[in-house]
């Protein structure tokens, strides 16, 4: 058994490794957003976050998963409003920190 699914589905681009890396990022997901209009469930954070990650946006999903909660909420909140559920790809303008120079980022905003 797989967490959420009986079975896990079919995302072969993840590792056993980066799965696990997932669900915990989307249970994180569901925790911050419970009080949101819109709450995220975490069935469909982890099929994004997977198809964002496997989709030509690697993610640096340990990162995510430690990141502070205003960084973590901010990459969700764009993952879950840049996804094509379509495609599987990002608003090519997104780049979340997690993908990009997250410790420079994180540096700059120290600074202020």
């Amino acid at each position: 058994m797989f967490g959420l699914f009986k079975q896990r589905p079919n995302l072969d681009c993840l590792t056993p490794e980066e799965y696990k890396y997932v669900e915990m990022i989307a249970l994180r997901a569901k925790w911050l957003t419970e009080k949101d209009v819109v709450p995220y469930s975490q069935e469909q954070a982890v099929l994004d976050v997977a198809m964002v990650h496997c989709n030509g946006n690697p993610l640096r999903l340990k990162e995510l998963l430690e990141a502070s909660d205003a960084i973590f909420y901010g990459d969700i909140a764009a993952i879950k409003m840049g996804l094509n559920r379509e495609t599987g790809k990002l608003n090519p303008n997104f780049k979340p920190p997690t993908f990009t120079d997250y410790k420079r980022m994180v540096e700059q905003m120290e600074k202020k």
